[in-house]
């Protein structure tokens, strides 16, 4: 890839799509296929850089360390459910269904 990638993510998913095409087209393991799947890893990292939040960014608001409460504690869990009541049996021929 001699040109710089795009900054914008909706320029890379444009231009992603355009080399996945080209690879789509290649010979499998050819000079040319190679070279698209390369592109695209450049691309696909690129497209992450942009995603990843900046360290530069604020951090996140702190928060008092966890500790667990009451409130967070699991719940103690539900009572067993009651059984389903029996279901009467089919009634049998006299014969004894022979």
């Amino acid at each position: 890839m001699t040109q710089p990638l795009p900054d914008t993510r909706p320029a890379l998913l444009a231009l992603h799509a355009e080399v996945r095409h080209r690879r789509d087209k290649a010979a499998l393991d050819g000079p040319d296929y190679r070279q698209a799947c390369e592109e695209i890893a450049a691309i696909e990292v690129q497209i992450a850089r942009i995603e990843m939040p900046t360290k530069a960014a604020a951090p996140p608001a702190t928060a008092a360390p966890s500790v667990p409460s009451a409130s967070s504690a699991p719940a103690a869990p539900a009572a067993p459910a009651a059984p389903a009541p029996a279901q009467a049996a089919a009634p049998t021929a006299p014969d004894g269904g022979i």
